[in-house]
């Protein structure tokens, strides 16, 4: 979930569940204008919001987070 937007550039379907996979995959075979779509939509999600500079801001806002309900706690 973390990767993937929900029809945007990709689709979750609910765990074990082998025919929301089965029915996912066949619509992307079907549809060479989704796949394209769901992958530059994957790529630009991929390049905006995993980069390592992305990812320190997250860990940075993390540790704040903590930080201050560790001293609520205290």
């Amino acid at each position: 979930p973390e990767a993937i937007a929900d029809g945007i550039n990709g689709w979750l379907v609910p765990p074990a569940n082998a025919t929301a996979l089965a029915e996912r995959i066949r619509s992307l075979l079907d549809d060479d204008a989704l796949r394209h779509r769901f992958g530059s939509a994957g790529r630009e999600r991929m390049r905006s919001q995993f980069t390592f500079t992305a990812q320190a801001v997250r860990y940075r806002q993390l540790f704040a987070t903590l930080q201050t309900s560790k001293r609520r706690a205290a």
